[in-house]
Protein backbone atom coordinates (compact mmCIF):
# COMPACT_ATOMS: atom_id res chain seq x y z
CA UNK A 1 0.00 0.00 0.00
CA UNK A 2 1.52 3.43 -1.06
CA UNK A 3 -0.56 6.36 -0.17
CA UNK A 4 0.29 9.34 2.38
CA UNK A 5 -2.47 9.28 5.20
CA UNK A 6 -2.86 12.67 7.28
CA UNK A 7 -4.47 12.71 10.84
CA UNK A 8 -5.74 15.13 12.39
CA UNK A 9 -3.13 16.78 15.16
CA UNK A 10 -4.38 16.61 18.52
CA UNK A 11 -1.11 18.06 19.27
CA UNK A 12 -0.30 20.92 16.89
CA UNK A 13 3.08 22.70 18.38
CA UNK A 14 4.52 26.36 17.16
CA UNK A 15 1.73 26.80 14.94
CA UNK A 16 1.08 29.84 17.24
CA UNK A 17 -2.84 29.81 16.82
CA UNK A 18 -3.55 28.92 13.18
CA UNK A 19 -5.59 25.91 12.49
CA UNK A 20 -3.45 23.15 10.77
CA UNK A 21 -6.93 22.54 8.34
CA UNK A 22 -6.07 25.92 7.28
CA UNK A 23 -2.68 25.74 5.86
CA UNK A 24 -2.14 21.48 5.58
CA UNK A 25 -4.03 20.50 2.85
CA UNK A 26 -2.63 16.71 3.15
CA UNK A 27 -4.33 15.92 6.48
CA UNK A 28 -7.72 13.77 6.39
CA UNK A 29 -9.96 12.55 8.90
CA UNK A 30 -12.05 9.58 6.42
CA UNK A 31 -12.05 6.76 9.22
CA UNK A 32 -11.21 4.11 5.94
CA UNK A 33 -8.20 5.73 5.45
CA UNK A 34 -6.94 5.75 9.35
CA UNK A 35 -7.75 1.99 9.24
CA UNK A 36 -5.67 1.84 6.32
CA UNK A 37 -2.98 3.75 7.74
CA UNK A 38 -3.11 2.05 11.41
CA UNK A 39 -2.67 -1.59 9.72
CA UNK A 40 -0.07 -0.66 7.63
CA UNK A 41 2.01 1.01 10.04
CA UNK A 42 2.27 -2.53 12.26
CA UNK A 43 4.28 -4.16 9.34
CA UNK A 44 7.67 -4.29 9.56
CA UNK A 45 8.21 -6.58 6.34
CA UNK A 46 6.64 -4.58 3.62
CA UNK A 47 8.73 -2.36 1.15
CA UNK A 48 6.43 0.76 1.70
CA UNK A 49 4.30 1.39 4.47
CA UNK A 50 2.51 4.17 6.74
CA UNK A 51 4.06 5.12 9.94
CA UNK A 52 2.20 6.85 12.79
CA UNK A 53 3.97 9.77 14.12
CA UNK A 54 3.49 11.75 17.61
CA UNK A 55 -0.13 13.20 16.98
CA UNK A 56 -1.51 10.41 14.84
CA UNK A 57 -0.30 11.89 11.64
CA UNK A 58 0.79 9.03 9.04
CA UNK A 59 3.82 9.56 7.02
CA UNK A 60 5.35 7.31 4.46
CA UNK A 61 8.39 5.14 4.68
CA UNK A 62 10.43 2.97 2.06
CA UNK A 63 12.28 0.41 3.12
CA UNK A 64 15.40 -1.63 1.32
CA UNK A 65 16.74 -5.02 2.67
CA UNK A 66 19.60 -6.70 0.97
CA UNK A 67 19.13 -10.42 1.04
CA UNK A 68 20.30 -12.78 3.65
CA UNK A 69 19.09 -12.29 7.54
CA UNK A 70 21.42 -9.84 8.55
CA UNK A 71 21.61 -7.60 11.11
CA UNK A 72 22.72 -5.71 8.65
CA UNK A 73 23.96 -1.80 9.14
CA UNK A 74 21.43 1.03 7.59
CA UNK A 75 20.99 4.70 6.74
CA UNK A 76 18.28 6.67 7.42
CA UNK A 77 18.15 9.00 4.46
CA UNK A 78 16.10 12.14 4.67
CA UNK A 79 15.21 13.74 1.11
CA UNK A 80 15.78 17.51 0.49
CA UNK A 81 13.05 20.00 -0.51
CA UNK A 82 10.04 20.03 0.80
CA UNK A 83 7.64 17.21 2.92
CA UNK A 84 4.35 16.09 2.04
CA UNK A 85 4.88 14.62 -1.38
CA UNK A 86 2.54 11.97 -3.63
CA UNK A 87 2.30 8.69 -2.52
CA UNK A 88 4.85 6.35 -3.53
CA UNK A 89 7.66 9.04 -3.27
CA UNK A 90 9.77 7.45 -0.99
CA UNK A 91 10.20 4.81 -3.41
CA UNK A 92 11.96 6.82 -5.65
CA UNK A 93 13.73 8.36 -3.04
CA UNK A 94 15.12 5.37 -1.80
CA UNK A 95 16.36 4.32 -5.76
CA UNK A 96 18.34 6.87 -5.99
CA UNK A 97 22.02 7.05 -6.78
CA UNK A 98 23.58 7.82 -3.20
CA UNK A 99 20.75 5.08 -1.74
CA UNK A 100 22.19 2.44 -4.66
CA UNK A 101 25.17 3.15 -3.53
CA UNK A 102 24.93 1.87 0.08
CA UNK A 103 22.64 -0.62 -0.80
CA UNK A 104 25.22 -2.16 -3.14
CA UNK A 105 27.71 -1.92 -0.17
CA UNK A 106 25.44 -4.28 2.19
CA UNK A 107 23.38 -1.42 3.90
CA UNK A 108 19.64 -1.34 4.45
CA UNK A 109 18.47 2.06 3.45
CA UNK A 110 15.01 3.77 4.82
CA UNK A 111 14.27 6.75 3.18
CA UNK A 112 10.97 8.40 5.24
CA UNK A 113 8.35 11.60 4.64
CA UNK A 114 8.05 14.55 6.80
CA UNK A 115 5.00 16.92 7.03
CA UNK A 116 5.36 20.48 5.23
CA UNK A 117 4.82 23.71 6.72
CA UNK A 118 5.98 22.33 10.18
CA UNK A 119 9.61 23.86 9.05
CA UNK A 120 12.39 22.72 12.60
CA UNK A 121 9.24 21.46 14.59
CA UNK A 122 6.81 19.19 13.83
CA UNK A 123 8.55 17.92 10.85
CA UNK A 124 11.13 16.33 13.32
CA UNK A 125 9.08 14.25 15.55
CA UNK A 126 7.94 12.45 12.17
CA UNK A 127 11.53 12.03 11.61
CA UNK A 128 12.28 10.30 15.20
CA UNK A 129 9.11 7.97 14.49
CA UNK A 130 11.15 6.75 11.61
CA UNK A 131 14.46 6.43 12.58
CA UNK A 132 12.86 4.71 15.60
CA UNK A 133 11.30 2.54 13.73
CA UNK A 134 14.77 1.33 11.45
CA UNK A 135 16.00 0.90 14.97
CA UNK A 136 13.13 -1.53 16.05
CA UNK A 137 13.49 -3.75 12.44
CA UNK A 138 14.71 -7.48 13.20
CA UNK A 139 16.95 -7.08 10.49
CA UNK A 140 19.00 -3.84 11.01
CA UNK A 141 21.90 -3.66 13.45
CA UNK A 142 20.66 -0.93 15.72
CA UNK A 143 24.06 0.09 16.80
CA UNK A 144 25.47 0.74 13.12
CA UNK A 145 22.52 3.68 11.73
CA UNK A 146 24.07 6.90 10.51
CA UNK A 147 21.40 9.42 8.95
CA UNK A 148 22.40 11.39 5.48
CA UNK A 149 20.31 14.28 4.34
CA UNK A 150 20.77 16.57 1.29
CA UNK A 151 19.69 20.40 1.85
CA UNK A 152 16.07 20.70 4.53
CA UNK A 153 17.03 16.57 5.08
CA UNK A 154 20.27 17.82 6.01
CA UNK A 155 19.11 20.24 8.34
CA UNK A 156 17.00 17.99 9.66
CA UNK A 157 20.03 15.32 10.31
CA UNK A 158 21.50 17.96 12.00
CA UNK A 159 18.60 18.38 14.49
CA UNK A 160 18.45 14.42 14.85
CA UNK A 161 21.70 14.57 16.02
CA UNK A 162 21.03 16.55 18.98
CA UNK A 163 18.53 14.32 20.22
CA UNK A 164 19.16 10.75 18.98
CA UNK A 165 22.57 8.99 18.48
CA UNK A 166 23.03 7.41 15.52
CA UNK A 167 26.20 6.53 14.34
CA UNK A 168 27.17 9.78 12.47
CA UNK A 169 25.17 12.39 10.65
CA UNK A 170 26.17 13.05 7.17
CA UNK A 171 24.78 16.98 5.64
CA UNK A 172 24.70 17.34 2.50
CA UNK A 173 24.63 21.33 1.89
CA UNK A 174 21.94 21.12 4.63
CA UNK A 175 20.72 24.46 5.94
CA UNK A 176 22.33 25.29 9.33
CA UNK A 177 22.03 28.68 10.47
CA UNK A 178 18.36 29.49 10.70
CA UNK A 179 18.59 32.73 12.78
CA UNK A 180 19.99 34.24 10.08
CA UNK A 181 16.45 34.06 7.66
CA UNK A 182 15.05 35.59 10.70
CA UNK A 183 15.40 39.61 8.75
CA UNK A 184 14.20 38.18 5.34
CA UNK A 185 11.09 36.52 7.21
CA UNK A 186 9.79 40.01 8.86
CA UNK A 187 10.34 41.15 4.98
CA UNK A 188 7.80 38.84 3.98
CA UNK A 189 5.75 39.81 7.10
CA UNK A 190 5.05 43.34 5.28
CA UNK A 191 3.76 41.98 2.06
CA UNK A 192 0.70 40.50 3.20
CA UNK A 193 -1.71 42.11 5.71
CA UNK A 194 -2.97 39.32 8.10
CA UNK A 195 -2.36 35.89 8.88
CA UNK A 196 -4.97 34.37 7.10
CA UNK A 197 -4.04 36.37 3.48
CA UNK A 198 -0.26 34.98 4.49
CA UNK A 199 -1.68 31.20 4.92
CA UNK A 200 -3.72 31.03 1.73
CA UNK A 201 -0.87 32.61 -0.54
CA UNK A 202 1.53 29.61 0.53
CA UNK A 203 -0.91 26.87 0.41
CA UNK A 204 -2.03 27.47 -2.87
CA UNK A 205 -2.70 24.28 -5.34
CA UNK A 206 0.31 23.36 -7.36
CA UNK A 207 -1.19 24.76 -10.54
CA UNK A 208 -1.46 28.10 -8.92
CA UNK A 209 2.34 28.36 -7.66
CA UNK A 210 3.03 30.67 -10.79
CA UNK A 211 0.70 33.17 -9.10
CA UNK A 212 3.21 33.10 -5.93
CA UNK A 213 6.70 33.33 -7.65
CA UNK A 214 5.73 37.34 -8.54
CA UNK A 215 4.25 37.75 -4.99
CA UNK A 216 7.72 36.38 -3.52
CA UNK A 217 9.70 38.78 -5.76
CA UNK A 218 8.61 41.53 -4.73
CA UNK A 219 9.86 40.85 -1.15
CA UNK A 220 12.57 42.70 -0.02
CA UNK A 221 14.35 38.65 0.50
CA UNK A 222 14.87 38.19 -3.32
CA UNK A 223 16.52 41.92 -3.24
CA UNK A 224 18.99 40.91 -0.75
CA UNK A 225 19.50 37.45 -1.02
CA UNK A 226 20.02 35.72 -4.07
CA UNK A 227 20.00 32.24 -3.00
CA UNK A 228 16.31 32.53 -2.03
CA UNK A 229 15.41 32.82 -5.19
CA UNK A 230 15.41 28.95 -4.92
CA UNK A 231 11.40 28.79 -4.23
CA UNK A 232 11.74 25.78 -2.14
CA UNK A 233 13.61 27.95 0.13
CA UNK A 234 11.51 30.79 -0.37
CA UNK A 235 8.56 29.30 0.70
CA UNK A 236 10.71 27.78 4.08
CA UNK A 237 11.19 31.33 5.00
CA UNK A 238 7.32 32.61 3.96
CA UNK A 239 6.61 29.61 6.47
CA UNK A 240 8.24 30.79 9.04
CA UNK A 241 7.29 34.41 8.55
CA UNK A 242 3.81 33.03 9.47
CA UNK A 243 4.46 30.81 12.20
CA UNK A 244 6.87 32.32 14.44
CA UNK A 245 6.09 36.06 13.39
CA UNK A 246 8.64 38.26 15.13
CA UNK A 247 9.89 35.95 17.78
CA UNK A 248 13.55 35.95 17.00
CA UNK A 249 14.01 33.22 19.72
CA UNK A 250 12.19 30.43 17.85
CA UNK A 251 14.22 30.99 15.00
CA UNK A 252 17.17 30.18 17.34
CA UNK A 253 15.79 27.61 18.79
CA UNK A 254 15.76 25.81 15.56
CA UNK A 255 19.15 26.63 14.44
CA UNK A 256 21.50 23.95 14.54
CA UNK A 257 25.07 26.90 14.09
CA UNK A 258 23.49 27.92 17.54
CA UNK A 259 22.75 25.11 19.32
CA UNK A 260 26.12 22.96 17.91
CA UNK A 261 27.25 21.69 21.62
CA UNK A 262 24.02 19.85 21.62
CA UNK A 263 24.79 17.74 18.44
CA UNK A 264 25.93 14.25 20.44
CA UNK A 265 27.48 12.64 16.85
CA UNK A 266 30.26 12.77 14.35
CA UNK A 267 29.14 14.82 11.25
CA UNK A 268 30.44 15.06 7.94
CA UNK A 269 29.01 17.80 5.93
CA UNK A 270 29.48 17.97 2.24
CA UNK A 271 28.77 20.56 -0.34
CA UNK A 272 30.45 21.90 -2.99
CA UNK A 273 32.41 25.04 -3.81
CA UNK A 274 29.65 26.56 -5.71
CA UNK A 275 26.92 26.18 -3.11
CA UNK A 276 26.45 29.02 -1.07
CA UNK A 277 24.71 27.05 2.07
CA UNK A 278 28.90 26.36 2.03
CA UNK A 279 29.64 29.18 4.29
CA UNK A 280 27.69 28.36 6.95
CA UNK A 281 28.09 24.41 6.82
CA UNK A 282 31.80 25.60 7.78
CA UNK A 283 30.92 27.66 10.63
CA UNK A 284 28.89 24.70 12.30
CA UNK A 285 32.13 22.38 11.77
CA UNK A 286 34.19 24.87 13.11
CA UNK A 287 32.10 25.48 15.88
CA UNK A 288 31.42 21.98 16.60
CA UNK A 289 35.62 21.26 16.48
CA UNK A 290 35.98 24.26 18.88
CA UNK A 291 34.14 22.61 21.34
CA UNK A 292 35.99 19.31 20.96
CA UNK A 293 33.02 17.59 18.75
CA UNK A 294 33.80 15.20 15.78
CA UNK A 295 33.02 17.42 12.32
CA UNK A 296 34.78 17.20 9.37
CA UNK A 297 34.05 19.30 6.06
CA UNK A 298 34.26 18.04 2.61
CA UNK A 299 34.15 20.73 -0.20
CA UNK A 300 34.09 19.76 -3.95
CA UNK A 301 35.62 21.71 -6.88
CA UNK A 302 32.97 23.07 -9.75
CA UNK A 303 29.77 21.65 -8.39
CA UNK A 304 26.68 23.34 -6.88
CA UNK A 305 23.85 22.75 -4.29
CA UNK A 306 22.72 18.63 -4.57
CA UNK A 307 25.68 17.12 -6.58
CA UNK A 308 26.31 14.98 -3.84
CA UNK A 309 22.56 12.97 -3.85
CA UNK A 310 23.32 12.00 -7.31
CA UNK A 311 20.41 13.48 -8.54
CA UNK A 312 19.71 12.34 -12.73
CA UNK A 313 23.31 12.95 -14.11
CA UNK A 314 25.74 12.25 -11.45
CA UNK A 315 29.35 14.51 -11.63
CA UNK A 316 32.37 12.71 -10.88
CA UNK A 317 32.47 14.68 -7.96
CA UNK A 318 29.74 13.04 -6.65
CA UNK A 319 31.58 9.53 -6.59
CA UNK A 320 33.84 11.02 -4.43
CA UNK A 321 31.56 12.29 -2.18
CA UNK A 322 29.57 8.48 -1.46
CA UNK A 323 33.17 7.21 -1.16
CA UNK A 324 34.11 10.18 1.54
CA UNK A 325 30.30 9.31 3.31
CA UNK A 326 31.17 5.51 3.65
CA UNK A 327 34.53 6.17 4.82
CA UNK A 328 33.48 8.34 7.40
CA UNK A 329 30.59 6.18 8.45
CA UNK A 330 32.66 3.26 8.27
CA UNK A 331 35.43 4.89 10.75
CA UNK A 332 32.71 5.62 13.45
CA UNK A 333 31.09 2.26 13.20
CA UNK A 334 33.98 0.46 14.69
Amino acid sequence: MRMILWIPAMMVLGCQGVNPAVHDPLRTDDPDKVMMGQAAAESASADSFMLRSFDGTYVEVHVRKPEGKGPFPAIHLLHGGLGGRPEGRMEVVAHRQLPNFFFEKGFVVMASEYRRYHFGVEEMYDVYAAYEKLESLPFVDRNRISVIGGSHGGYLAELLAMHKKPVCVVSLAGLVDIEALYDRAQDFRKSFSTQEEGWAILTMAKDERAKLKPFLEDAELFKQNPVAKNMILAESVFELALRFEDNKDKYTEISPLQNAEKIQVPLLYISGDLDPLTVNGRKLVEKMQMLGKIAELSIHPGVGHGFSTGYRNPHPEFYKAAEKMLNFIEAHSK
